[in-house]
């Protein structure tokens, strides 16, 4: 017979403590158990194996396990997923595709695939891309593939906070519409996200009028930037509210430091312009805390927004599009909207 709810919490209980252990038979005898009870694969990805999963990430956020117990309880857990998911029957075909990525994280990986399964299983078409998939990439695919349905598996959200914060205030400096910003930077491929987020904010000020050229007043606004999106992968492990707060501060000390550089900048060339090639007394130096040392890879998308682009591959795409991004050299605000447009209409390949 079945398990009821409470009949898999007991299971769950069971099956974590040879999984931190690493006990691969032992978990597969658990399985076997369950199985010869009357539970299907189906019930036991999503009534065990998920919420398993979620458990022992909360445990490591919580530092009530190490990091071998998290690996070796997320790997076991993963195999024995891989042969769960062989289990599940084969529905009769839909005619209808589905197109599934994820985050890079193993939560995610292990979401984006038994996701993938089930929907296999109940007769859908199933492409997996996983992660760490660049956007003009997934863009092409869906048009080569022309998928039903497209779903983004994802369970990190710990960066929303700040990147939401930073791109109201751009938007309001540059007098763009709500959820331009976003929408710009996601017209982009991965590797050009950052760059033109740096582009975004310089020209949002009046330096591009006011610096002579060689100056390095963006390059600066550039590092603050990187700094402060790098620290915000101390928090990807933690707890969800904890992370939501401390993405909102570190979002408020990145646009102060932001306006002290830009205000300190603008100050000096307005104010002294015969001295303009002077070097600058600039703001003290970021007082963000150091990022913790990330525990993976970061994603393409990832390492886009947190800075991870050389900082001169970053000046030279920015400079064939500061021409059309500054609002302010005899060019309405409007200008930005539509050379982003034109950019997302353009054929990806």
């Amino acid at each position: 017979m079945p398990f009821s709810a409470e009949s898999f919490e007991q299971l769950i209980r069971t099956y974590l403590e040879p999984l931190l252990a690493g006990q691969r038979d032992a978990c597969r005898q658990v399985i076997e158990e369950a199985i010869s009870a009357g539970n299907d694969a189906r019930s036991l990805l999503n009534s065990l194996i998920w919420p398993t999963m979620e458990l022992i990430q909360s445990l490591y956020r919580e530092d009530r396990i190490s990091i071998s117990s998290l690996n070796l309880a997320t790997r076991l857990n993963r195999s024995i997923a891989d042969q769960l998911c062989a289990k599940l029957p084969r529905g009769t075909s839909k005619g209808r595709k589905v197109l599934i990525f994820c985050g890079d994280d193993e939560p995610e990986e292990l979401g984006g695939q038994i996701c993938a399964d089930l929907f296999e299983s109940d007769g859908y078409e199933v492409r997996f891309g996983g992660g760490g998939v660049p956007e003009d990439e997934v863009l092409k695919l869906i048009g080569e593939w022309r998928p039903d349905l497209l779903v983004m598996f994802g369970t990190l959200p710990s960066g929303v906070p700040a990147v939401r914060k930073l791109t109201s205030d751009l938007e309001s400096r540059s007098d763009l519409t709500r959820g331009e910003v976003i929408d710009l930077l996601n017209c982009q491929t991965a590797a050009g996200q950052f760059p033109l987020l740096v582009t975004l904010v310089y020209n949002s000020t009046r330096l591009p009028e006011l610096e002579p050229l060689g100056a390095d007043t963006r390059s600066r606004l550039e590092s603050i930037l990187r700094a402060g999106l790098d620290h915000l992968d101390a928090y990807e492990l933690t707890a969800a509210g904890f992370a939501a707060a401390k993405s909102i501060s570190t979002a408020d000390q990145l646009l102060d430091h932001l306006n002290q550089e830009i205000q300190s900048a603008e100050s000096a060339y307005t104010f002294s312009p015969v001295h303009a090639d002077r070097t600058l007394t600039h703001a003290s130096a970021c007082s963000l805390p150091p990022p913790v040392p990330s525990r993976r890879t970061p994603s393409p998308q990832e390492a886009a927004l947190s800075g991870l682009t050389p900082p001169s591959a970053a000046r030279t795409q920015s400079t064939s599009q500061s021409a059309y991004l500054h609002p302010g050299r005899d060019r309405p605000a409007a200008a930005l909207t539509s050379y982003a447009r034109e950019r997302c209409r353009e054929p990806y390949g």
